[in-house]
């Protein structure tokens, strides 16, 4: 059970930034807090290689299973594929991306 646990776990988030004209980058992060990648987009990289190639980062980081939480470029969509066989960018389970709603007061404490 503890198998099929770690594979829905959410192990990373990858932020992917460009567009068609200028290509693909992205950035992970994992859940543990080290970063990944260096956002550069790349001529002629499309989002699903930048997705593919954070995947690989990912596993070459030392995680071997589970989810990882795309952000498509702009953050207002996102969606989960699995570590080890990610989908094509196209084909992802698109949803709006979670939104963190901060007070004034909390982002001067924690400016502090």
């Amino acid at each position: 059970m503890a198998r099929k646990t770690q594979l829905y776990k959410l192990v990373a988030d990858i932020c992917l930034y460009g567009n068609h004209t200028i290509g693909a980058g992205y950035l992970v992060q994992l859940t543990d807090g080290r970063l990944l990648g260096d956002g550069e987009p790349k001529a002629g990289r499309s989002f699903t290689e930048a997705v593919w190639l954070a995947c690989r980062d990912v596993c070459e980081a030392g995680i071997s299973a589970g989810l990882v939480r795309v952000f498509a470029p702009g953050g207002q969509r996102m969606a989960d594929t699995d570590l080890n066989h990610p989908g094509y960018f196209g084909n992802l389970k698109w949803q709006p991306a979670i939104q963190y709603v901060l007070s004034v007061d909390e982002l001067v404490d924690a400016a502090k």
